[in-house]
């Protein structure tokens, strides 16, 4: 056989992220909708690492003021690819430590005498220095990727429109 062919498939618009940036574009969203989207646990689990208006977690920022602060396009972008911008205060730190456990999370403190790491269940960890082989920082979000994988196009657009509402 000389050569491969491929044969190129249509990707589904459930997993297409232009997709999303598309209907969002478009498509005003149901705000008090995505309002229930964003403080459902159970779903893709926004209020688990953000906080609006006093309540959730504080893995992430606090997104009180976000609508104001942000256009709509970039709030899109912020939810599709969290890592190309991360926000002041939530760089990942990465720590291997002497025993050969590596913790990533939210970098809160960075001394010479320990480090401490937010994990994503909002646990707070503090390595003492002596514990640390190794540490860095990744330019990786601690928000993972694929979120709308748990949503439909409407889903997104509602849970934009909520963000835009936090003025």
């Amino acid at each position: 056989m000389t050569g491969v062919q491929t044969c190129a498939l249509p990707i589904s618009p459930q997993l297409d992220i232009n997709a999303f940036r598309e209907f969002a574009a478009k498509n005003a969203g149901d705000a008090d909708r995505g309002k229930k989207i964003f403080e459902n646990p159970q779903g893709v689990g926004c209020i688990k690492c953000h906080a609006a208006g006093g309540t959730g977690g504080k893995v992430g920022p606090d997104l009180v003021g976000i609508g104001a602060r942000y256009p709509r396009e970039e709030l899109v972008r912020s939810i599709l690819e969290p890592s190309s911008r991360i926000a002041n205060g939530f760089d990942t730190g990465v720590v291997s430590t002497a025993d050969g456990k590596v913790i990533t999370g939210v970098l809160k403190l960075d001394s010479p005498e320990a480090v401490e790491l937010m994990l994503a269940d909002g646990k707070l960890v503090r390595i003492a220095a002596s514990d640390i082989d190794e540490k860095s920082r990744s330019p990786v979000s601690t928000m993972p990727n694929g979120l709308k994988d748990g949503l439909t196009l409407q889903d997104f657009a509602d849970i934009v429109a909520y963000l835009e509402k936090l003025k």
